[in-house]
């Protein structure tokens, strides 16, 4: 039996209030699925995906079609190394997760151990730190990468990042600007997120071109 990660992500529709009555149609789920055969990981993924819909949007007043969210077994090792770290639930094919505050915009636990006083040279190194850096180094604390030059070397940073395949969460890069750089959390958060989706975007356009597999 192998361990397979399912994942849906949904982007550029409205981002809700993170609330159960409010949760907002972009975000994202993945799940590590013990399954015989990817066919079978991806059958039972969807189902799983079902559910969790189901439960991100049991308080709303949004009326939801779970047919329509189909998500994908991920196979780009850097999403694959990137996700190991994030905390996703583990089910095997017939069992169903638990979910908890499925109304955020990732499904990973909030409460699991935190990557606490953790140098970012010893998680990112060459080219992907110095573009980090450059970031850091000019962007405003208070408004993230929204000035036009700060969000050129935020981009930066991001395709550095995936053409480096950095062993890199967006959760860990929120934690340590807050912990580390002493960064607001509601920033580092859209920061963390930003990183997130776009590491899992420049993936799938990988796969779809086939450039993952190079």
């Amino acid at each position: 039996m192998a361990r397979y990660l399912y994942r849906y992500l949904q982007l550029f529709g409205y981002v809700g209030a993170g609330t159960p009555d409010d949760p907002g149609s972009d975000f994202g789920m993945s799940v590590w699925i013990d399954a015989a055969n990817e066919d079978e990981a991806k059958t039972w993924g969807k189902a799983v995906l079902h559910d969790y819909v189901r439960a991100r949007f049991r308080y709303s007043n949004e009326n939801v079609n779970t047919e329509r969210y189909e998500g994908e077994i991920v196979s780009h090792p850097g999403w694959l190394q990137s996700s190991a770290e994030c905390g996703y639930p583990v089910c095997r094919v017939g069992e169903m997760p638990t979910w908890f505050d499925p109304w955020k915009s990732d499904n990973a636990p909030a409460d699991r151990k935190p990557t606490r006083d953790v140098p970012l040279e010893e998680l990112v190194t060459g080219t992907v730190l110095i573009k980090l850096r450059a970031f850091l180094r000019t962007a405003d604390k208070t408004r993230g990468s929204s000035h036009p030059s700060d969000f050129d070397h935020w981009c930066a940073f991001l395709t550095e990042a995936h053409r480096k395949r950095a062993r890199f969460s967006g959760m860990q890069l929120e934690r340590w600007l807050i912990e580390i750089e002493r960064w607001p959390e509601d920033v580092s958060g859209e920061l963390g997120e930003e990183y997130s989706a776009a590491r899992g975007l420049l993936g799938y356009y990988d796969d779809e071109t086939g450039e993952g597999s190079a």
